[in-house]
């Protein structure tokens, strides 16, 4: 897909495969995968509409990195549901600085992108920024803004993603997430109509309300043809994948509408939920079928006896399956979700067995019959000095930071049920005992945690962005046997936001 993306050379290229009921959905600049995507996710949903894959009047449902996303048609237009992205201030980092040469009003950023006010439009306008300097910057790219004097525009705005393989953005879907809050709350009046002005440029109506983002506009097709194959190159060779759907992002109108919230739409349509996450739907997949789009398994160096992983039907619902004898894998997805916004993590899973030799507190009996595994995102303020060259090390062996923790939630075998210690390998994963024993054992057990006050709880800090999630049976210290069984995994907002 990336060197597909490499050859379109588009700002991004889009990926579509029906998996159940939902379509995965993943996004490619020319240089890397992308969160978030608003008009690569708007070309999608025309092309299923347009070739007949869907009829007119079916509402799309995206599963991708940023979660669930819905689109569906709206007379002449389509409106796609997505997420706020809403900026916090922080400081002017001197990189930034040096890239773009302006003196700024405000400074904030959110979990993809720096946002930068300036003092007119002339500056927005005439900046030229240093590229090679904005790719030194951690970010998916920046957002450069100002009031505009013209009387048919509230701001005007540009993006830049070098770092991203996107040198500057035409129109920018989902950087009017960020500055749609920003300047509502700013200029105070919900409505508002931005102008990118990039060479091509583009006009974006944005509604703002307090928790989700509908972005809506055109979309027509410039070409179409099939790809029945792509062949790709790994490390292990030349190999061929099969190529479900391919939407490659068709640039679209240059006006785009987006709203921010239901409350502007009129009739009964209905959208997903802004107030869950939902990492793991199994459940939509089929059994015996290839895992949800996202989901790889997670292996060990110098483990070579892994963990098998299936999707099965138990009590009329698909799930994951693990039967590990004497060994260690998982199923893991990357992921990009803010704790602070989505603290309540909730799972089910059913064990056949606990193994008798587990231990929570020993390298030896570090196996568990089944465990959810949560990362966080590399946070240099998070890191001692004395470890600090430990994690340069892995990024020059690696290519990556890893993660500044994890938390284990773990079913053990005879650890009360509370237990928080430090993993035997390592202190930066802590073990959580979630169940103990055989009790429960042949029988499905749902669960609910507070992972933003688990990480406090147990590493005394708040957390930072969650990077990964896994699923986990391993039985490779012990050398026993276990069987596991894992149901959906969701992120929810607490109760009452």
């Amino acid at each position: 897909m990336q060197g597909l993306a490499l050859e379109t050379n588009l700002s991004a290229t889009a990926f579509v495969r029906k998996q159940g009921n939902v379509y995965t959905l993943r996004w490619f600049s020319s240089t890397t995968e992308l969160d978030l995507c608003g008009h690569a996710t708007l070309a999608s949903a025309h092309v299923l509409w347009e070739e007949g894959v869907l009829s007119q009047n079916q509402t799309v449902t995206f599963d991708t990195k940023s979660g669930i996303l819905t689109a569906r048609k709206r007379d002449d237009h389509i409106e796609m549901d997505f997420p706020l992205e809403t900026p916090w201030a922080t400081e002017y980092p001197k990189e930034m600085r040096d890239a773009l040469n302006v003196d700024p009003v405000y400074i904030g950023r959110n979990r993809f992108d720096y946002l930068v006010e300036v003092k007119s439009e002339d500056i927005v306008k005439n900046t030229v920024p240093d590229l090679d300097v904005c790719r030194k910057i951690d970010c998916r790219g920046i957002i450069i803004t100002s009031r505009t004097q013209n009387g048919s525009h509230d701001f005007i705005s540009r993006f830049f993603a070098p770092r991203s393989g996107i040198p500057e953005d035409p129109v920018t879907g989902s950087a009017h997430c960020a500055l749609g809050p920003y300047w509502s709350q700013k200029i105070g009046k919900p409505e508002l109509i931005g102008y990118q002005a990039s060479r091509r440029g583009g006009i974006v109506k944005v509604f703002v309300t307090d928790d989700k983002a509908i972005l809506g506009g055109e979309s027509l097709n410039r070409c179409t043809g099939k790809i029945p194959y792509l062949t790709y190159l790994n490390g292990k060779g030349i190999g061929v994948r099969r190529l479900c759907s391919l939407a490659c992002c068709m640039e679209y109108l240059s006006r785009i509408v987006i709203g921010l919230g239901l409350v502007l739409l009129a009739g009964t349509i209905q959208a997903e939920s802004p107030s869950a996450v939902h990492v793991g739907a199994f459940s939509r997949a089929e059994a015996g079928g290839p895992f949800p789009d996202f989901w790889k398994p997670l292996t060990f160096h110098k483990i070579d006896e892994h963990t098998e992983y299936s999707l099965v039907e138990d009590d009329g619902t698909v799930v994951v399956k693990a039967v590990s004898r004497g060994s260690s894998s998982g199923l893991t997805r990357e992921v990009n979700i803010d704790p602070k916004v989505y603290p309540i993590v909730e799972w089910r899973w059913k064990i056949e067995n606990v193994l008798q030799k587990s231990d929570v507190t020993t390298k030896q009996g570090d196996d568990y019959p089944a465990r959810l595994y949560i990362s966080f995102a590399y946070d240099e303020s998070k890191i001692d000095f004395l470890d600090q060259a430990q994690y340069e090390l892995a990024k020059l062996l690696h290519g990556k930071y890893p993660p500044t923790g994890a938390i284990n939630y773990i079913w053990e075998s005879r650890s009360p049920i509370g237990t928080i210690v430090p993993n035997p390998y390592t202190d930066r994963a802590m073990m959580i005992v979630i169940e103990s024993g055989e009790a429960k054992a042949g029988q499905w057990v749902a669960e609910s945690r507070n992972l933003y006050e688990d990480y406090r709880t147990a590493f005394g800090d708040d957390p930072p962005a969650i990077s990964g999630v896994a699923v986990m049976t391993d039985t490779d210290n012990t050398r026993e046997s276990a069987v596991a069984y894992y149901g959906d995994i969701v992120f929810r907002k607490a109760t009452g936001d």
